[in-house]
């Protein structure tokens, strides 16, 4: 795994806090589903942020072209391969997931820190600007907040049922409260 020094929100909590939201997916409706994709998403996760540098804009792209070169290895079929690449690039959040079920599944899962109690989404908050660091307050609290716009102006934050219920309305509290402290801070360009 690559990491930038400035890297604050472990690998192992980035992780731990996936896989916990993947295990919600076990005992619904939805496991009976993608049943045959589980496996597929669990190694999703795993090389979702295999490659993690803040400054860089291609990380997914990186971890997953890491993922299909260790499948690739272990002789991993192919349609698989581009199943697990295709789960990693849904994680860039760059636009509102409307791909398969379990890309969606993928993109609940990896937004699910976002829903946390207030607490622990705080301390996520923190982390992640250590991990900007090398972004002045400026244009980190600008980007940061671009980001929570787009997030919050979704018509909803996960895309499953279960996900909706157990942390869209969380999410949405602690989104607007971060947007809320970062528009009440004075920064200069």
């Amino acid at each position: 795994m690559e990491y930038a020094p400035e890297q604050k929100v472990s690998i192992f909590d980035r992780l731990s806090s996936a896989l916990y939201a993947a295990s919600c997916y076990k005992d619904t409706a939805i496991c009976n589903l993608l049943s045959s994709h589980l496996i597929w998403v669990e190694l999703a996760i795993f090389y979702h942020d295999a490659i993690y540098f803040p400054a860089e804009k291609d990380n997914e792209k990186r971890s997953a072209d890491w993922a299909e070169h260790d499948l690739k290895a272990i002789c991993v079929p192919e349609e698989y391969i581009q199943e697990v690449t295709k789960l990693i690039l849904a994680t860039k959040h760059d636009v509102y997931p409307n791909g398969s079920e379990t890309e969606k599944m993928m993109v609940d899962i990896d937004l699910s820190i976002l829903g946390q109690d207030q607490k622990i989404f705080d301390s996520y908050c923190v982390r992640i600007r250590e991990e900007y660091c090398h972004i002045d307050d400026y244009w980190y609290t600008k980007g940061r907040m671009s980001f929570l716009e787009k997030i919050l102006s979704r018509l909803s934050i996960y895309q499953s049922e279960l996900f909706f219920n157990k942390y869209e309305q969380i999410a949405r509290e602690n989104l607007g409260w971060e947007l809320k402290r970062l528009q009440n801070m004075k920064y200069r360009e």
